[in-house]
């Protein structure tokens, strides 16, 4: 099953970076001189991903300007605006036309990783399709998704635990290959206690139904870029490189 398509939420508003998020949303803020949503599309294309959907809200004609129709990255760009604001499982369910019946990555467009971790999930899933594969780092699971393993195979995923209260030190990255089961997955969402339709308990869902949803274990730089200390340990990462 070839991955080929990716859908990138990036409605994000980056509140926390001050005048950097004054005129642009957050995806569109330049890491060593390049915006993260297109360090992530360069990513992409490196692993063969070559049609991409969009999901943009605030400021989205930035990046609808910035991005165009594709042809500078020989590839294929559509855009679909969320008008409102309900969490990630309703960003990604935006996706499901696009997708069609093909396996697709599910990105936040606000990510950064190292540049070998999209060919390393996207080869991953190619080499053994399922229902999903989440990529997984270690950080703090208090502000992402914490999740257990058995081996390879994921048994929970829970969003934003309290802190302490994790079975393990593995977090949802916000990159991830989906195959078509998310979308009975994603139907099923109902609204969090904080008012949202979590992506994490699509996944959950996918989990309780014997669905197979594995980790894959993302290597080297990850960060969410949202907070002007967190976007310097970027940019010195990176070292200034494209």
């Amino acid at each position: 099953m070839k991955v080929r398509k990716a859908v990138l939420m990036a409605a994000g508003k980056g509140k926390r970076l001050g005048a950097l998020t004054a005129d642009r949303p957050k995806p569109m803020v330049p890491v060593a001189g390049v915006p993260v949503l297109e360090r992530i599309v360069n990513g992409l294309r490196g692993a063969g991903v070559d049609q991409f959907q969009f999901v943009i809200g605030h400021f989205g004609q930035v990046i609808e300007d910035y991005f165009g129709d594709g042809s500078r990255w020989d590839a294929r760009f559509s855009y679909i605006w969320q008008t409102e604001i309900h969490g990630t499982a309703a960003a990604l369910k935006h996706g499901r036309e696009f997708a069609g019946d093909d396996a697709i990555v599910g990105g936040y467009g606000d990510i950064l990783t190292d540049v070998g971790n999209y060919k390393g999930i996207v080869g991953d899933f190619e080499e053994e399709p399922c229902a999903a594969l989440v990529g997984i780092n270690l950080s703090d699971v208090s502000v992402g998704a914490a999740i257990t393993l058995d081996g390879r195979r994921m048994t929970s995923i829970i969003e934003k635990p309290p802190a302490g209260t994790a079975m393990g030190p593995w977090n949802q990255s916000g990159l991830s290959v989906y195959g078509p089961a998310i979308w009975p997955a994603l139907d099923s969402v109902q609204l969090s206690p904080r008012g949202e339709y979590e992506l994490t308990d699509a996944i959950a869902w996918l989990i309780a139904h014997g669905e197979v949803v594995r980790g894959h274990k993302l290597q080297g730089l990850w960060s969410d870029v949202g907070t002007p200390q967190a976007l310097a340990e970027a940019e010195e990462a990176l070292g200034g490189g494209g």
